[in-house]
């Protein structure tokens, strides 16, 4: 359902984006954010951009959308320096609707930590977060596919990193420079592999999350027991059942993790 969601977003947004090289934008203020019209403000598909606030600490709300001279305007985006140098901001609530993040957006927020990134973010722009000093952990959604240079350059107090998508998202010319690099980064367990192949990623101490209860490897189903160290399964049934002799292994490594086999 995400990612059907996504998907329209993305096309009704490619489509403002044409608009609006034919349409002058309107600026405007709605409880201390500021927004930036994308396209036509008379039709289904209207969006805005957050281009800035009057709030200069403590708590920034976006909203999923507002309402300007009676149209409903989606918000999808968090334009280029929106909060640049914002360094007394302590924590940003970004909706669910967001799908890009631009440059510089909250570089300098040496104060703010704490800002969810929303599940449906797909872009991230260069230095977006740089020099965010006091974000202590970080979670990246699944379906960001890229991450600008210096975007989380010099976040110096980070202690962990979670990665959902299970494809390394791009990373720009030190994305994650001056970060401590012996730290967790968290990625799917089936993504390991390939995190350890990656430039920059293969920086960090990776760690897999189990995102499975059952796996199947020579023709037999585990059952996941304990899903931390030491880790264990069990043998289970599966569809269509096993036929013949079973071998059953002390051992198997399935996602880059050692399984042992417990026996009923």
């Amino acid at each position: 359902m995400k990612k059907l969601y996504l998907a329209l977003l993305l096309v009704v947004l490619s489509a403002n984006s044409l608009l609006s090289n034919y349409i002058e934008p309107i600026y405007f203020e709605v409880d201390g954010v500021s927004y930036m019209t994308i396209g036509s403000i008379n039709d289904q598909f209207s969006s805005v951009e957050v281009v800035g606030t009057s709030i200069f600490e403590g708590t920034v709300v976006i909203p999923e959308f507002v309402i300007y001279e009676e149209f409903f305007l989606g918000v999808f985006s968090i334009g280029a320096w929106a909060f640049y140098g914002y360094s007394s901001l302590e924590s940003i609530v970004v909706p669910y609707s967001i799908l890009w993040i631009g440059q510089e957006a909250f570089s300098g927020c040496s104060n703010l930590k704490s800002v969810e990134l929303p599940d449906l973010l797909t872009e991230i722009g260069n230095r977006a977060f740089y020099s965010c000093t006091s974000i202590e952990s970080l979670e990246i959604p699944e379906f960001v596919t890229s991450i600008g240079a210096q975007a989380f350059s010099s976040c110096l107090s980070l202690t962990s990193i979670t990665c959902n998508a299970k494809n390394p998202p791009t990373l720009g010319e030190g994305a994650f420079s001056s970060v401590p690099k012996d730290i967790p980064l968290y990625v799917p367990s089936s993504s390991v592999t390939l995190y350890r192949q990656t430039d920059q990623w293969n920086d960090f101490n990776i760690v897999g999350i189990i995102d499975f209860d059952i796996f199947e490897l020579d023709g037999i189903a585990y059952k996941i027991t304990s899903s931390e160290e030491p880790y264990t399964v069990e043998v289970t049934s599966k569809t269509p059942s096993y036929e013949g002799d079973l071998v059953i292994p002390e051992q198997v490594i399935y996602a880059g993790i050692t399984w042992s086999v417990i026996r009923g």
